[in-house]
């Protein structure tokens, strides 16, 4: 009998990690998707670093703004003033993309700009592909049919995953 323990825990012991590392990526999109759909605001909360989220967008954004700037900047006279107006406007947009309302859209139709329901509604469900960069990190890409797509990026969370951030779309943000 103790012989058939030890065997099966050595099992266990075998099989359990990397059962964990192949498949809890995917129960934790499977999660956030559902979590999404209804609206559990205390269940993204869990699975979403908010703070984190917003802030990489901003910078990603800002980025953007300021690269566009950059090349106005000497045909342009009010390119500076410009480039205040877009930093507003980037933190005010990047807000209300990261909500459990925006990351409905994000999630279910791999878009990253906002959209009225009935375009979210009406368009098919996102397919994701999972990447794994190590034992505490993965990526989910959404398959689609054409153009540039966010780049979600969950890191490990004790033994379950948590998104920390959106890789915005090499285009930029509007692109999508």
């Amino acid at each position: 009998m103790k012989k058939a323990a030890i065997i099966a825990a050595a099992i266990v012991a075998v099989v359990a990690p990397p059962t964990w590392y192949f498949g809890s990526p995917y129960l934790a999109m499977r999660d956030l998707k559902e979590a999404v759909r209804e609206g559990d605001r205390d269940d993204l909360a869990e699975k979403v670093d908010f703070p984190a989220v917003r802030e990489s967008i901003k910078s990603q954004a800002k980025a953007v703004v300021m690269a566009e700037v950059a090349k106005q900047q000497d045909s342009n006279p009010f390119a500076a003033l410009g480039s205040m107006v877009g930093m507003a406007m980037v933190d005010h947009l990047v807000d209300g993309i990261v909500s459990a309302d925006g990351l409905r859209a994000m999630i279910n139709k791999g878009k990253i700009r906002p959209q009225a329901d009935a375009e979210v509604s009406a368009a098919p469900e996102a397919k994701w592909t999972i990447t794994h960069k190590g034992i505490g990190r993965f990526t989910a890409r959404p398959e689609t049919a054409g153009g540039p797509a966010p780049e979600l990026v969950f890191k490990r969370d004790d033994l379950g995953w948590k998104l920390v951030d959106v890789v915005l779309p090499a285009a930029g943000v509007g692109e999508n």
